[in-house]
């Protein structure tokens, strides 16, 4: 391989580890999200975020998002 295909190739497998540490920070967010909701959530329904399993699933998706970019 010349200079070229390697600095190619590590860049692939640069940006290969930068997908799955997003996907799976926006995975590890959603099960956190709806692990809250589980186990603390709001029985009463007057909170917005908690009181929805998809809602604080989505939440938590949002926040894994928001650290995986940061």
């Amino acid at each position: 391989m010349n200079g070229k295909d390697e600095s190619t190739a590590t860049d692939v497998q640069r940006e290969s580890r930068s997908m799955l540490k997003l996907i799976l920070s926006v995975a590890g967010g959603a099960l956190v999200g709806y692990l809250y909701h589980r186990f603390v959530g709001c029985r009463s329904g007057a909170c917005p975020i908690t009181a929805n399993p998809i809602a604080s699933s989505l939440y938590g998706a949002l926040i894994g998002f928001l650290l995986a970019r940061s």
